[in-house]
């Protein structure tokens, strides 16, 4: 996917759109790091320093380095905080930018723009306010707010994803992309190649596709299971204590565990599923002839499939058991499955030109429960804000 455009004939309600979300995930990351929320964000700020007390560096590598940059060139109290915020920024503004690129490529959709890209990042699933009180493990959300990991890694899942639909379509001949965006996700957070290794390789077996891609493509998942093994060796059972990757706290394993996690954290099993998927759901029986031979469509329910089936399946030993850590791959999987077939559903409805009374309740379910998603999104926000818990 290209993703270059011209900034000059941007509209000015991009920018308003883009200082928006800035504005609140920067409050919020604030917030966060100041400790008035609780998160993730103080505990790897302490991790951090621990490490480099300890003349060691945490793994993966990449997050840690992108917030602690700050603290190596900024001389002011404070710089891993501010380096955090600014990652928590600049994170969910390219996701903002990315969201709105996909959905303007071919111009298809611009009275939606730039409103559906800033409802995208508020889509939650549906909450019964005052009442649930579990939102998180439990449920199902395609956003993550709390963690900076999953912020940073999320641009460079969507570009992995793209790109690779890209060279599936044979618009470009290189793997290279997808190796190094693989890559770098490797190293800030690993969890969405647990469920896009699988699913490319469901992709791959289910279309026709030509002997050479088919050898790329096993060799590139090769050499990604082998750095996938590497990495749990590093973060599970640890590395010499000369090493500078050298984990201090390596106790802990994979099991086989199917629900455990899940289980630990659901109010109710039937609706945190049915709340968390209604929209899938709905678009999925709606519109499944249309959607079922899309190669994008396909690519991004495997991926979301397995990022499923890797959570209800493993989950760590030792004190990160309840951390879930199987988790952090299903927001940004179900994230792209969502805009894929939101993406498609406005391309259906716009070329559609006969009216019907079946019509017309198909599109207004798939808006009302979109909105209501959005609506839930804002509730949870407001929750986490005055509670002090993402949880």
């Amino acid at each position: 996917m290209n993703i270059n455009w011209d900034i000059k004939k941007l509209p000015k309600s991009f920018w308003y759109s883009l200082f928006l979300i800035c504005g609140i995930n920067g409050l919020l990351g604030f917030w966060m790091i100041s400790g008035r929320i609780f998160s993730d964000f103080p505990a790897h700020i302490d991790i951090l320093n621990f490490y480099l007390e300890n003349e060691k560096f945490p793994y993966p590598p990449l997050y840690y380095a992108a917030f602690g940059f700050f603290g190596w060139v900024l001389p002011i109290e404070k710089s891993f905080e501010i380096g955090l915020l600014i990652i928590v920024i600049l994170g969910w503004g390219w996701k903002y930018i990315l969201t709105y690129k996909y959905f303007d490529q071919k111009g298809r959709v611009e009275a939606l723009l730039p409103w559906l890209p800033v409802a995208f990042l508020f889509l939650f699933p549906v909450t019964i306010p005052w009442i649930e009180k579990s939102f998180f493990l439990g449920k199902f959300s395609p956003n993550v707010w709390h963690n900076g990991s999953s912020v940073l890694m999320w641009p460079f899942c969507f570009l992995l994803f793209t790109n690779t639909l890209d060279y599936l379509k044979g618009e470009s001949s290189s793997i290279w992309a997808i190796v190094i965006y693989s890559v770098i996700i490797l190293l800030i957070k690993p969890s969405y190649l647990f469920g896009y290794v699988p699913g490319i390789l469901t992709a791959l077996a289910i279309e026709k596709y030509s002997t050479r891609t088919w050898r790329v493509l096993i060799a590139y998942v090769t050499f990604i299971l082998l750095l996938l093994w590497l990495s749990k060796i590093l973060i599970f059972e640890g590395s010499a204590p000369s090493s500078i990757f050298y984990n201090f706290n390596s106790k802990g394993g994979v099991r086989i565990d199917p629900l455990g996690v899940w289980l630990e954290f659901s109010e109710n099993l039937g609706w945190d599923l049915l709340s968390s998927f209604l929209l899938p759901m709905l678009i999925m029986v709606f519109y499944w002839q249309k959607l079922k031979t899309q190669k994008d469509f396909q690519l991004s329910a495997f991926v979301f499939l397995f990022s499923m089936i890797v959570f209800f399946s493993y989950s760590e030993t030792g004190p990160g058991y309840l951390h879930g850590n199987f988790y952090w791959q299903i927001p940004v999987a179900f994230f792209l499955f969502l805009l894929v077939m939101i993406k498609h559903v406005l391309v259906i409805w716009k070329d559609e030109e006969k009216k019907s009374l079946s019509r017309f309740i198909k599109k207004n379910l798939v808006c009302m429960v979109f909105f209501i998603q959005v609506l839930s999104g804002i509730y949870y926000l407001f929750h986490f804000s005055y509670s002090g818990y993402f949880f």
